[in-house]
């Protein structure tokens, strides 16, 4: 995600928007799992610990979490450039 972030900030201003928008939808404690690792840099393990969660929980959850990301942008970007 944040090489992803990295890119939008170069990029066109409504990818950004999109991307944060969407992260805004996010439930809060999905937001801190990608706060911990996007911003904080932690390990899973470190972030498993953290949480008092396991390891194959924190990894799934961010998976999950990142693909509804990226489905969030696209749907925004796409019904954006039907406008």
């Amino acid at each position: 995600i944040s090489a992803a972030y990295e890119q939008i900030e170069t990029g066109p201003g409504f990818e950004r928007d999109a991307l944060q928008e969407c992260m805004k939808k996010l439930p809060d404690k999905s937001r801190a799992l990608l706060t911990y690792r996007y911003e904080h840099g932690l390990k899973l393990l470190e972030i498993a610990e953290a949480v008092r969660s396991t390891l194959g929980a924190v990894h799934k959850s961010l998976s999950r979490i990142r693909a509804g990301l990226q489905d969030c942008i696209e749907r925004r970007l796409a019904s954006e450039r039907r406008a």
